[in-house]
């Protein structure tokens, strides 16, 4: 088993390498956008992620937020996010700029 040490966090993230045969597999048809070929697949499990950058799992401390008109949740899960649901009808589809 192999973990990462993210410094930045202090999280642990535990990578699962494909290895059929005890072998690393390097091909694969996972592509990422801009990326010139596929190959297998890692996935990342984030281990002790939770409160890691702001010491809290909602930094604001509510569940929900409304920030210029927009309701959003903001989250601590390996590094601060901000989500929000789908548009409401009427509402803006997208917002552009710093938020």
């Amino acid at each position: 088993m192999v973990r990462i040490h993210a410094v930045n966090t202090g999280a642990v993230v535990e990578p699962q390498v494909q290895t059929p045969g005890g072998r690393v597999c390097d091909g694969g048809d996972s592509a990422i956008a801009g990326v010139p070929v596929a190959a297998a697949p890692i996935a990342l499990g984030f281990m002790e992620t939770v409160e890691s950058v702001t010491g809290a799992l909602l930094p604001t401390g509510n569940l929900r937020d409304v920030i210029d008109g927009i309701e959003v949740t903001c989250r601590d899960v390996a590094m601060p996010v901000m989500m929000r649901g789908p548009p409401i009808s009427g509402g803006p589809a997208m917002k552009t700029g710093r938020i």
